[in-house]
């Protein structure tokens, strides 16, 4: 009972924490809160939030980093005093980031901040320094803690050395799997990044994944703040997802996927979900498409459905009270 009581009041902290760090960054970022919304209580977010994961952490700290970035760029003046807690919050991220799976993927995305908003190059690049070693403190101190804990994670097929070797003697070959996962598994990440609960076998019902892109769609095109990035700060977001994605999907190669694999293995949808806000800012528009009063309601009636449905999908599962409509993916 007490391991039992443990183990919930474990589940319970993690969804507080989410949502803790959730409304904060939604407090914090000065335009699309709407789709951050959306991206955070997905069913799978909310799935992960409330489980043993250390994707919690990972969603939660990207997402304020997220909204911390965008504050400060929207800045029409030069920085002040009134922004060194932001300064000071980038920092802290910047150290723990690297503590969570070494995930360090969005760290570049500082660079959105462009250095005429400080009062001298001096300023920007001590900036810069301190962000960049708070992360590398960060990355040692995991480097340190988990040295000899690796492990093969598909040690039936996969040898993590021998990959490695087959990517760079055939560099054009790899490259062509690369292209190739994209175009095949593009679906299935979408389908598993809103939402295959359980262990992996609890789809949901296809409404949701037709309707959930299309609530998104709508959130992104009606805000209606008066924002738009520059070309260079678009840029920098497209290395920086490009990037993000070939490393997430070249780790899975290496470690679950069978050596000279055609495509990778392992993928999953949640791995890209910190990574949707920043390529949401890519559409981002000064001129709403559409009116965001009427948006809203709809969206909040048809995100209560989907969740209500979604625990259902669930209750199905674990439960079976309803035997004929539980299905496999």
């Amino acid at each position: 009972n007490r391991l039992a009581v443990i183990y919930y009041l474990g589940r319970i902290s993690n969804l507080l924490f989410y949502c803790l760090i959730v409304y904060f960054a939604i407090k914090i970022i000065p335009f699309y809160k709407m789709p951050l919304m959306l991206l955070a209580i997905m069913p799978m977010s909310l799935s992960l939030a409330s489980s043993y994961t250390c994707d919690v952490v990972v969603f939660g700290l990207n997402f304020l980093w997220i909204a911390i970035i965008l504050k400060l760029i929207i800045n029409n003046d030069d920085y002040n005093k009134g922004d060194i807690k932001y300064f000071v919050g980038l920092a802290i991220l910047a150290f723990l980031m690297p503590l969570t799976k070494s995930y360090i993927l969005l760290l570049p995305l500082y660079f959105l901040i462009l250095p005429n908003k400080f009062k001298n190059l001096k300023s920007y690049i001590i900036t810069i320094l301190t962000l960049i070693l708070s992360a590398l403190i960060g990355g040692m101190l995991w480097y340190m803690s988990s040295k000899g804990l690796t492990l093969n994670m598909n040690s039936t097929v996969a040898d993590a050395s021998s990959q490695v070797s087959y990517i760079l003697q055939h560099p054009l070959d790899y490259l062509l799997v690369l292209l190739k996962t994209f175009f095949v598994k593009t679906p299935r990440l979408i389908i598993t990044m809103i939402g295959v609960l359980g262990w992996q076998d609890t789809r949901l019902d296809w409404s949701t994944y037709i309707l959930y892109p299309i609530l998104i769609y709508l959130t992104i095109f009606s805000d209606n703040y008066k924002f738009e990035l520059q070309k260079c700060q678009k840029v920098v977001i497209l290395i920086t997802l490009i990037i993000g994605i070939i490393a997430t999907y070249t780790s899975l190669y290496v470690m679950w996927t069978p050596v000279g694999n055609g495509v990778v293995l392992g993928l999953n949808g949640k791995y890209f979900i910190p990574m949707m806000l920043p390529m949401f800012l890519l559409f981002k528009q000064s001129t709403p498409k559409f009116d965001y009063n009427k948006i809203v309601p709809f969206v909040i009636v048809m995100l209560i459905l989907i969740l209500f449905t979604s625990e259902l999908s669930l209750l199905h599962r674990f439960y079976n009270i309803t035997p004929n409509l539980y299905y496999k993916v």
